[in-house]
């Protein structure tokens, strides 16, 4: 009986060390593939704005203020343009590096040297670059998508199998019963 405890205790003890992890790794996945999901639509809207003349900095801003806050990519980077408006953040450039490293998303980091590139250099194509870099994530985030068609419809699997045997079960109920004597 006290072995029971014990056993129960550790699973107990490691089912409540491991699942918050696992919650916080799967929101993390969850978020980073919301960035790489919204960030083709914000290249697209950047280089709108860019090539409609704004300055880098507010086609960056504007953009930012066009999608919902609810989506983390938007959420962040008008936090970003909060810090620098409210005097908490350096520089544009400085809040976006950070944001990038922070969140450890690859296109979110080629989007920071692509700026980052712009703003030391300078370019005239910027609005080209940009619509260039959303139709690249663009064939990406198809491809994801695919990809999670694919694994929901593996996933589907196991439930289909279940209910195919539940059916075989009460088809075959009835016979067996017959045969064995039953009712």
């Amino acid at each position: 009986s006290w072995i029971i405890r014990i056993a129960a205790a550790a699973v107990g003890g490691l089912a409540a060390r491991l699942i918050p992890l696992f919650l916080a790794r799967r929101r993390e996945k969850i978020r980073s593939r919301s960035y790489d999901m919204d960030l083709p639509d914000f290249l697209i809207h950047i280089a709108m704005f860019t090539e409609a003349g704004l300055n880098l900095r507010d086609a960056v801003e504007r953009a930012a203020g066009i999608g919902s806050l609810e989506r983390p990519l938007y959420r962040d980077l008008n936090g970003i343009f909060e810090r620098i408006r409210r005097g908490s953040a350096k520089d544009f450039l400085s809040a976006l590096e950070e944001l990038a490293v922070q969140q450890k998303s690859v296109p979110l980091s080629n989007f920071c040297v692509m700026i980052t590139q712009n703003l030391r250099k300078g370019s005239g194509e910027l609005g080209t670059l940009f619509t260039a870099q959303a139709q690249i994530y663009r064939n990406e985030r198809r491809r994801t998508a695919a990809k999670l068609a694919e694994e929901a419809a593996t996933l589907l699997l196991f439930p289909s199998a279940l209910v195919l045997i539940a059916l075989i079960l009460l088809l075959l109920a009835p016979a067996v019963m017959e045969i064995f004597g039953g009712i």
